[in-house]
């Protein structure tokens, strides 16, 4: 029964395309969508948020406000479908499931590249796409991961699928997995809790069901239904910027006694931005220990090169750069307690009991300890001392 939930919410999460991003060609939500009699545009409107147990949240302070710009979107690039902004949240609705419901937040962006974590009560996707050639690629995603990880670090998929092509006129069509997907209106006027705007409809169509997404220009995907075998629907609530999320993040410390050694473990409240994931967590804390008068876990001028978790495997991997062993200052016995803190800090952040250690890409090798090719070191925690990160 738990596989089927989580199957389930796994494929209600991947039926969100794209979210984004600023508020350009909204209506003020209190107009009714037959306020202009010479609208002649198509148009939906999401049931009463209410009804629901959803409240419009465009007073509150940070949300997507309301607009005046009453105007047809001009359709230009898919930048502005797609504009790629840091520290963003958006709160989505929905009916037709329990998982249709979804908080987005953005993990990581580039030039051309835009990272989202999207979670809906049941599990949290990873999704990377790009803008390039005229389309908007998913070039990787990656499902019950519960913090933020690069996943440019990860190859692409081999085959990307298409979310949004050029040029933004009705009629453009093209195949995904089977599937037709087209642009098949551009004047389509929405109503969500988040307000009023006019969007283009991108429609996706297979044997069963029929999946129409909306986005509006500078905003983003704003609604999304799914008729057919099963009925869904899904609204933006609200959209704020900048907003972080804090994560607790448990971290451990050595050092040496008169006699022996310790190891101490505190939990953090760390904050999350945009570009500022787990690799960079480690980063900091690595260098810079959380508690006072505790040793560095690497040099100042080590390198994670990049931290990744494979759940059919259960491992995490994280790799190092060179200088993490020809700076290492420490003897046999102290490394062993570097090398544990680390593993315990990366596979309680995963869950996982299983961590591999790679320098620059190859297996953990030192003067002291060496591990062969798929060899992981096993998180213990046994006679570690709790410390609050206050003291």
């Amino acid at each position: 029964m738990h596989s089927k939930i989580r199957k389930l919410s796994l494929m209600l999460a991947s039926l969100i395309f794209s979210f984004t991003l600023s508020a350009c060609s909204l209506v003020p939500s209190n107009n009714s969508p037959n306020d202009n009699p010479n609208q002649t545009t198509s148009e939906q409107q999401n049931p009463d948020p209410s009804a629901s147990g959803l409240q419009p949240t465009n007073s509150d302070p940070g949300a997507t406000p309301s607009g005046d710009n009453n105007e047809l979107p001009t359709l230009n690039t898919l930048a502005e479908y797609f504009p790629l902004l840091p520290d963003v949240f958006y709160d989505y609705g929905g009916s037709g499931n329990e998982y249709v419901p979804m908080t987005v937040w953005t993990e990581y962006i580039s030039a051309d590249t835009i990272q989202f974590s999207q979670n809906n009560g049941g599990t949290e996707v990873h999704r990377l796409y790009q803008i390039k050639d005229g389309q908007v690629l998913l070039i990787r995603s990656l499902a019950e991961i519960y913090v933020s990880e690069d996943l440019r670090d990860l190859p692409s998929e081999m085959y990307p699928e298409v979310i949004l092509q050029e040029p933004l006129e009705v009629g453009t069509t093209w195949a995904v997995d089977g599937q037709q997907r087209s642009i098949s209106a551009t004047d389509v006027r929405i109503t969500t809790p988040a307000g009023t705007f006019f969007t283009i409809e991108v429609t996706t169509e297979d044997e069963d069901t029929t999946t129409r997404q909306y986005y509006a220009p500078g905003i983003g995907l704003v609604k999304m239904t799914v008729t057919g075998d099963y009925e869904i629907e899904q609204w933006l609530i609200s959209r704020r910027e900048p907003l972080f999320r804090t994560v607790p993040l448990t971290l451990y410390y050595g050092r040496l006694t008169q006699t022996d050694s310790e190891i101490l473990t505190t939990t953090i409240d760390a904050e999350y931005r945009t570009n500022l994931g787990l690799k960079e967590q480690l980063t900091r804390y690595f260098r810079e220990p959380a508690l006072p008068n505790m040793p560095a876990l690497m040099s100042q001028h080590t390198i994670i090169n990049a931290i990744q978790y494979d759940p059919a495997s259960g491992i995490a991997v994280i790799d190092f750069s060179s200088e993490f062993v020809t700076e290492m200052n420490a003897g046999s016995s102290f490394e062993s307690v570097i090398i544990r803190c680390i593993v315990n800090t990366v596979g309680i952040a995963y869950g996982t009991e299983k961590v591999i250690i790679n320098i620059e890409g190859r297996p953990y090798e030192s003067g002291h300890i060496a591990l062969g090719p798929g060899e992981y070191f096993g998180v213990d925690t046994t006679d570690v001392i709790l410390v609050d990160s206050d003291n």
